[in-house]
């Protein structure tokens, strides 16, 4: 970072210069990190398109075989392999596919960054489907005994499972989705709404600067007026994040409907926008009663 500011404004930089070339660095970062999301987005579910089908095909004939158990864990291994496949598929052809974000983060010194952002991107991308494979795996392995008047299958989590070994994994994911599902939301909330809390304050900040050499109207008028467009900025922000989420994060909210704990996720949104939200109103007035006293 430090070299790109370098050659772009040379050996003497104004602090302000210095400023303005992070935040738009940050703004850039941000807007690459989206570009990233959203192609990560279309694959997942091109992805869960192809192969989730498959694999439901193949546990549609559970009921008619001897041992479903090992039928189960035969389809699991085969969807399981493909998901392998995509992330090791995913992760040469972001870079490739999405050349121009890279040549930007290259040229602006950051890729280290953003190699490491796609590998952690790419893995939740590929556990999206592999957890919704557990599921399915599962369910129907379930439905399929209680039919046989079997008891459901239980398998250990520590020892040795026998021939069934290879099922402890989709059982520990289909135990776990519900806070693998709340770790992604959790994650996806702080990755967006940190940049947002940072950026509108600094605009605010940059705002009651200039209202402090207003000379047409009284400077306290102005940073008023600036708080109020700022407060109507972020009482939108909770619409526009729903909004996102039901897009980007539409599997999860589908699993959670699936397993049952869509309330708890639907709590934990929430909870991080009016977090996010009061945070930024109380800092908003508390830079605007400073600037009443320095004004």
């Amino acid at each position: 970072m430090l070299t790109w500011l370098k050659k772009l404004f040379g050996a003497r930089t104004k602090v302000g210069d210095i400023q303005n070339a992070f935040e738009m660095g940050r703004a850039a970062s941000q807007s690459l990190r989206e570009r990233i999301d959203q192609y990560l987005c279309v694959r997942g579910e091109q992805f869960q398109a192809a192969y989730l089908p498959v694999l439901r095909g193949e546990l549609a004939t559970l009921q008619s075989s001897n041992r479903p158990e090992l039928q189960a864990q035969t389809a699991w291994r085969a969807f399981l392999h493909e998901v392998y496949a995509a992330e090791r598929l995913l992760l040469t052809e972001v870079p490739e596919k999405l050349s121009d974000v890279f040549s930007a983060v290259d040229a602006i010194g950051i890729r280290e960054q953003f190699d490491a952002y796609v590998r952690l991107r790419v893995e939740e991308t590929c556990q999206l489907s592999a957890v919704h494979g557990a599921v399915l795996v599962v369910d129907q392995l379930d439905l399929c005994l209680k039919a046989q008047g079997q008891p459901p299958l239980s398998i250990p989590s520590t020892g040795d499972a026998g021939e069934l070994e290879g099922l402890q994994t989709a059982f520990a994911m289909a135990r776990a989705a519900a806070t693998t599902a709340r770790t992604a939301f959790a994650e996806f909330l702080e990755r967006r709404l940190t940049p947002i809390e940072e950026s509108y304050l600094d605009v605010l900040r940059q705002q009651f600067a200039s209202a402090a050499k207003s000379t047409t109207h009284p400077p306290t008028l102005v940073a008023k007026a600036d708080l109020t467009v700022f407060q109507n900025q972020v009482h939108s922000i909770p619409s526009k994040i729903r909004k996102e989420l039901l897009e980007r994060l539409a599997d999860w909210y589908q699993l959670a409907d699936q397993g049952g704990f869509r309330a708890d996720i639907d709590d934990l949104v929430e909870e991080r926008i009016v977090k996010c939200v009061a945070a930024l109103e109380a800092e908003g007035d508390r830079l605007f009663h400073a600037f009443e006293l320095a004004n």
